[in-house]
């Protein structure tokens, strides 16, 4: 039923806690979310899903790295999960025991920022994949992803001038070049997800100013 429409409402709530560890950052955050949907289509029975998502870095910071004037460079690692079950209730009137499916992602990675005199960052992330059907466990699958990004920066927000004074117009923040490649592979079950993406990018930001008389 391609045209059937389901209506979806979402609440979700999130916490999050920092600390300095010395000179270091510890960042905690949780993020639970709930929906109820409901299915326009006769005989199919209202349903929910429920998400649980805690993610965990630490950034490593150096003297070098507070002389930044618009962003903290230096190295963070990171890791979380997503834990995704979303409940099919059985139609009424239908002896079976409803049909739960868990999809479970695992993810970490590492991040260098201003490396090689402050022009390249690098991104490396890894993440699982899986689902699970239960009772019907024929559909169980899992995937493995990484990701892999590199960026340069032509301009940087450090090396751009500051206010232009009287030029008005548009004027160049920063322009990056940006390298993301991606990988996913088959871990267990199906296959069909097998790919690869290899891609640049080029972004900027320009910021306009006018020139006015102070009275």
């Amino acid at each position: 039923m391609p045209n059937a429409v389901e209506r979806i409402n979402q609440y979700q709530g999130s916490a999050d806690v920092a600390r300095f560890i010395g000179r270091d950052k510890l960042n905690l955050s949780m993020l639970y979310g709930f929906q109820t949907i409901a299915p326009e289509v006769a005989g199919s029975p209202n349903r929910e899903r429920r998400f649980l998502a805690p993610n965990v870095s630490y950034d490593f910071y150096r003297p070098s790295t507070f002389g930044e004037h618009f962003e903290n460079r230096g190295i963070g690692i990171f890791g979380g999960a997503l834990y995704d079950r979303e409940t099919y209730p059985v139609p009424a009137g239908v002896r079976a025991p409803d049909t739960l499916v868990w999809r479970k992602d695992y993810y970490g990675g590492i991040s260098a920022r201003g490396l090689g005199g402050g022009h390249w960052d690098i991104t490396v992330q890894a993440t699982v994949f899986s689902s699970t059907v239960k009772p019907d466990s024929t559909h169980n699958n899992s995937q493995y992803r990484t990701n892999l990004i590199f960026l340069y920066r032509i301009v940087g927000e450090k090396t751009s001038p500051g206010l232009p004074g009287q030029r008005a117009g548009a004027h160049l923040g920063f322009l990056y070049l940006v390298f993301p490649f991606r990988q996913d592979i088959a871990r267990t079950g199906i296959d069909v997800y097998r790919n690869y993406k290899v891609g640049v990018e080029l972004d900027g930001m320009w910021y306009g100013t006018t020139v006015g008389a102070v009275a």
